[in-house]
């Protein structure tokens, strides 16, 4: 099979397969970038769930086909009214679709031309994704205990083409960072002010790097998950937070609902990425349940809860199922990284304090190199909340907390290593405190659209 055949081939599970699952899942007026989201993580999680249990390889292909043809048999009304106009080509998404176009074809050049070299991501990564190509059991997986749901969907894309053109199944990642930068406008669309579709292709290109999003180390993907989790939390409340969309009745409680769920969802997939994904997901929902439920009327709240039950337990389902899945190998979910990491070490972490000087002089060069971007969201936060204070204040509450609390984890973790200090600090911090980078570029898109609306006095959004 030729390059050129396997590339064309590759468009099938890389984009065909996610929007086509995703539009069946999800209602018919969620962005079609969204549904390719989830419809990647779903068809990863299937693929997952029945490796771990067991199931042999070709009954599991055929089992997703018939799941998908089932479903679009069920949902096929949504086919019919996605047919007419589907997201990105209405209601100003399609300027920002052509925007954006220039950086998928770049990233994918990047991508394309270089082989994975790197030494984590041939030894782990790709590695993962060759066994998972050939199906070898859970327990035989090279480290069996890191989450595989990057490598389980990279393998899928190489079973249209082949593993020795494994660059056609990297195209996954900046494929993903694309769809995320197109999400953005869940945050930006129907807006009353025009310029702020500037804002999504601005943050895109801004945010893009070419080694987490191209090499094949999954902590883009992370970041890009978390990403989209952040930008249905920062939606929320900030709808809570509309004095055009707050409602004393509690009719908005569906669609909040719906928002909260689609959070969840995203931040429960963190925990199948990379370890440290379920506290980053924890994180994330934790800080969004408490700012809905602090920020809604005392006779609405038992509404409210009513209302995150659903997410909740979509999270908890999703992010627990993968150290069940662990445990029924026989693997132990609190011994991380070959017993780098113990739950038990937590316990003993005041004698470590010692440790503190070089983990937050790390914290503070990070810090220093990341100025202007956290400079930047410090002067939005500060300004927006003092011209729209309603608007503003519970997605900078929640962007500050995730950030506070996720530098807070990150601590935690070289606190508690049992790996040389200096060399993990050097290898793995920059790539765990980038994990929030996204978080960041979301919650900027909705400061800078807020800023744009007030500077041009276009008065509140509809949207």
């Amino acid at each position: 099979m030729s390059e050129a055949t396997s590339f064309i081939l590759a468009l099938i599970p890389l984009l065909l397969c996610p929007a086509f699952v995703g539009i069946l899942i999800l209602p018919t007026d969620i962005q079609l970038s969204v549904g390719w989201w989830v419809g990647f993580t779903s068809i990863s999680l299937f693929l997952l769930v029945f490796h771990g249990l067991g199931a042999p390889r070709d009954p599991t292909f055929v089992a997703l086909i018939v799941c998908t043809a089932m479903l679009a048999i069920k949902e096929r009304h949504k086919l019919l009214s996605r047919g007419k106009l589907p997201e990105p080509f209405h209601r100003g998404t399609f300027w920002v679709f052509l925007a954006l176009l220039p950086l998928l074809i770049a990233s994918c050049l990047i991508t394309f031309s270089l082989p994975v070299s790197d030494f984590d991501a041939i030894n782990i990564w790709f590695n993962k994704a060759k066994s998972l190509f050939y199906w070898q059991p859970f327990n035989q997986l090279p480290l069996c205990d890191y989450p595989n749901l990057g490598p389980m969907y990279w393998s899928f894309v190489m079973r249209f083409t082949a593993v020795e053109f494994e660059s056609i199944g990297r195209l996954l990642f900046p494929l993903a960072y694309w769809f995320w930068a197109l999400s953005l406008m869940a945050l930006i669309r129907n807006t009353s002010s025009r310029v702020c579709l500037f804002i999504a292709p601005l943050i895109g290109y801004t945010f893009f790097q070419r080694g987490p999003f191209t090499n094949g180390y999954q902590d883009g993907l992370l970041a890009l998950c978390a990403g989209m989790s952040a930008i249905f939390s920062l939606r929320l409340l900030f709808e809570l937070g509309d004095e055009h969309r707050a409602d004393s009745s509690g009719q908005c409680l569906p669609r909040f609902r719906r928002l909260y769920m689609v959070a969840c969802l995203f931040g429960g997939v963190l925990a199948w990425i990379k370890n440290e994904g379920m506290m980053v997901g924890l994180i994330l929902v934790l800080v969004t349940t408490a700012l809905c439920l602090a920020s809604t009327a005392r006779h609405l709240r038992r509404s409210l809860v009513r209302a995150i039950i659903p997410g909740l337990l979509t999270f908890s389902g999703i992010a627990l199922s993968w150290p069940a899945m662990e445990l029924v190998h026989g693997v132990k979910p609190w011994v991380i990284q070959g017993g780098a990491f113990e739950f038990g070490r937590l316990s003993s972490v005041f004698q470590r304090l010692g440790r503190l000087n070089p983990i937050c002089e790390y914290l503070r060069r990070y810090l220093q190199e990341q100025k202007t971007v956290v400079g930047l969201l410090f002067v939005l936060s500060v300004a927006m909340l003092i011209l729209c204070p309603r608007k503003t204040l519970r997605p900078a509450l929640f962007l500050w907390a995730v950030l506070v609390l996720h530098a807070a984890f990150v601590v935690l973790v070289f606190l508690t290593t049992r790996q040389d200090l200096a060399w993990h600090l050097a290898t793995a911090f920059d790539r765990l405190m980038f994990q929030n980078t996204l978080i960041v570029a979301s919650g900027l898109t909705l400061l800078m659209r807020i800023c744009a609306e007030e500077a041009l006095a276009s008065g509140p959004p509809d949207a």
